[in-house]
């Protein structure tokens, strides 16, 4: 199976979970407040197109190592990272309790570090692509991140 492929099939595992988990809960918190679901519709897109470049980066990088340039073994491992933060913020928000607002906050941060690391590479369009998605999805999460105070707390 091919990486692209995999990816595929995370992405729309992770859709599948989100959905689900939103429908666990009530009907009235299910349901989005006026200007809300733009804003998750966002978010989640925001999130699958990091993750989804972030993972592609990492593969491309992977292939520019075993030819021989390990100077992007670093950029490799944080694209790794960085897609695997996003899944996990990807799934928390979902339950939008109050830890969500720690994850976007650390989700950016390494978002910032994976597109820095990225942007080191101006001529290569692979990593200028990851370096946009982790820079569009930084900036959700932040957004993300400032908007939660509304989020829920475990067993209430």
């Amino acid at each position: 199976m091919s990486r692209f492929t995999m990816v595929v099939l995370a992405v729309v595992a992770v859709v599948l979970l989100t959905g689900s988990l939103a429908l666990g809960q009530n009907a009235t918190a299910a349901q989005p407040k006026e200007g809300h679901a733009h804003h998750r519709d966002k978010t989640t897109q925001a999130l699958v197109n990091c993750l989804t470049e972030c993972s592609l980066c990492m593969g491309h990088c992977a292939k520019l190592v075993e030819n021989g340039q390990k100077e992007h073994l670093m950029t490799m491992k944080l694209c790794d990272e960085c897609a695997a933060v996003c899944f996990i913020t990807l799934k928390m928000t979902a339950s939008r309790t109050a830890a969500l607002a720690a994850q976007a906050e650390a989700c950016a941060k390494v978002c910032d570090v994976c597109g820095a690391a990225c942007e080191k590479q101006p001529n290569d369009e692979m990593m200028k692509q990851c370096a946009q998605a982790c820079r569009d999805c930084a900036k959700v999460c932040r957004e993300m991140r400032t908007g939660s105070a509304k989020t829920t707390t475990p067993g209430r």
